[in-house]
């Protein structure tokens, strides 16, 4: 259902990768798995558990082959809603108080406690990520993180499509990195708009990957 897609596109039509770069030069910086919001609570705000489950046991066979790789290859992110408030709200903040910050900051969510699902837990050693707002890169040092490891490429799962995935897609791109959705390892509450973000819109500046061929990639 999901092929891997190349990008030698003119910039009306697809994407801003460099397609005379190959995924096998031994030159090449480590990617990163980044794993978003598979953490309990969300799961309680889905009607349909068996959606969330299934994008968790995706996300956590792509998990098992990174960590099989070793962080120097793969750097592995889980990032959550909740945790962290915003730096500067004079800076960040055209209100003090906003609905969807107020939501995000008050989620029950924790460095300490994260409630990430049993089944993708961090390990020691592997950093959680909180952030204030839609976007890990919004207003954390996530960016830095990634920076100081040489990431360049970014692999990314979780929930929701239209959410966190879809903040994290938009802001990875603006940082010029190189980013690869796997959609079955992503869940959302309208599976029309999941779909459609995958088949219209992930796929003009970054990759769709099925989870057989993110697998391969991270392996590689």
């Amino acid at each position: 259902m999901y092929g891997r897609v190349r990008y030698d596109r003119s910039p009306l039509s697809g994407s801003l990768r460099n397609s005379s770069i190959s995924f096998d030069d031994p030159r090449m910086p480590p990617l990163a798995l980044l794993l978003l919001d598979y953490q309990s609570e969300i799961r309680n705000f889905v009607p349909d558990k068996t959606i969330f489950d299934a994008a968790v046991s995706n996300g956590a066979e792509l998990l098992a082959v990174a960590r099989a790789q070793g962080p120097e290859k793969v750097v592995i992110a889980h990032v959550i809603v909740g945790g962290l408030r915003r730096s500067n709200e004079e800076l960040y903040s055209v209100v003090k108080e906003s609905k969807f910050g107020n939501w995000i900051e008050s989620f029950p969510a924790s460095l300490e406690n994260p409630g990430i699902v049993e089944s993708v837990t961090p390990l020691p050693g592997e950093k959680v990520h909180p952030r204030p707002r839609g976007s890990p890169f919004h207003d954390t040092d996530f960016n830095s993180f990634l920076r100081s490891k040489e990431v360049t490429r970014l692999i990314l799962a979780g929930v929701a499509t239209s959410g966190a995935v879809l903040h994290t897609w938009r802001s990875a791109l603006d940082a010029d990195y190189e980013v690869e959705v796997v959609p079955q390892a992503c869940a959302d509450l309208n599976p029309e708009m999941h779909q459609i973000l995958v088949e219209k819109f992930f796929n003009r500046f970054g990759e769709v990957l099925s989870v057989e061929e993110a697998k391969k990639q991270l392996a590689a």
